[in-house]
């Protein structure tokens, strides 16, 4: 039988207030194929409206959007660590084959701006994926067509020509929309989510997010996006608030780490990204984590017995 809990909460607040909606956003969980390699030691309006994710193994959670009118519907990766939404393009070479491509040429309200844009994920050489395309507008909605839907006109999103290998390996997904707090990568195109504040869409300039653990199973509901409150269903009382450090990523700034008998003490800047399933740090803190645990290659995937590590985070308030 899978395991749920909360494992992650996100308050996230922007510059202004709306004055009209609330939305959560179902969630489909499922593994990804860069975490089954590294498991396998493989190096290559005004109401409350719900947004689900499925979950794959506890390394993806996917939810659904439409875009256009007649609604086209895509899987796409929840992510607070970018800023862009992106489909494959009817255009797409075979890096997209296997995923939903966006036809422009059946949709009633699409324009094409045709600024070329190219997106790039991870960290370092090893985790770099890409995505090359052009810009383009429509109506766009989170949700799926029978799911209730937070309706966002003159949408612009990017249509992908071609995506990295990693991206198109990974069939989970058809794209990605990020939920990140900038505008995205030249700073002149809002994001969905941005818009849809602009637009006065949602009641509060804010986010949560609510993520259900299942262990290895994969393509089960795993949690909820709302957007336009806090989800007090599912999510504990507020601990804190605290302010970001960047204007474009969630960043804010912890005391310490600590896990078993280590801790490490000194003011650092963290980002929360869901879109990543993993924690990474620097080397002088992991090596302290790993001492701690006296780790080793863990062959099963008894994951969830290994210790709880523990942020301190860093208070603004008196």
């Amino acid at each position: 039988m899978s395991q749920k809990r909360v494992c992650i909460l996100v308050i996230i607040l922007f510059l202004d207030f709306g004055t009209s909606k609330i939305f959560k956003h179902p969630l489909t969980f499922r593994e990804s194929r860069r975490v089954r390699a590294l498991r396998s030691q493989n190096w290559e309006n005004a109401y409350l409206l719900p947004q689900g994710v499925k979950d794959f193994r506890d390394s993806e959670y996917i939810g659904m959007i439409t875009i256009g009118k007649p609604y086209q519907t895509f899987k796409v990766v929840l992510d607070t660590g970018s800023s862009s939404l992106w489909v494959p393009g009817l255009e797409s070479d075979a890096s997209c084959d296997g995923k939903t491509r966006f036809n422009p040429k059946i949709s009633d309200t699409f324009r094409s701006n045709e600024k070329p844009f190219q997106f790039d994920y991870g960290m370092g050489t090893m985790f770099t994926s890409r995505v090359i395309g052009y810009m383009a507008q429509d109506f766009m909605t989170f949700g799926a067509y029978e799911e209730a839907q937070l309706n966002v006109p003159n949408s612009l999103f990017g249509l992908a020509l071609m995506i990295s290998a990693d991206l198109s390996n990974d069939t989970n997904f058809d794209g990605i929309l990020g939920l990140g707090p900038a505008l995205n990568y030249d700073r002149i195109v809002t994001s969905p989510l941005l818009n849809a504040i602009q637009q006065g869409l949602l009641d509060y300039p804010v986010f949560s997010v609510y993520l259900e653990r299942h262990g290895l199973t994969s393509n089960v509901p795993g949690g909820l996006f709302t957007y336009g409150d806090i989800d007090t269903d599912n999510c504990g009382p507020i601990i804190d608030w605290l302010p970001f450090v960047s204007d474009s990523n969630y960043e804010f700034m912890i005391d310490s780490v600590s896990i078993g008998n280590y801790t490490y003490t000194r003011k650092m800047q963290v980002l929360s990204d869901t879109g990543t399933s993993f924690i990474a740090a620097p080397f002088y803190v992991l090596n302290g984590v790993v001492a701690a645990l006296g780790a080793r290659v863990i062959i099963t995937a008894n994951y969830h017995y290994l210790p709880f590590l523990y942020l301190l985070l860093f208070s603004y308030l008196p």
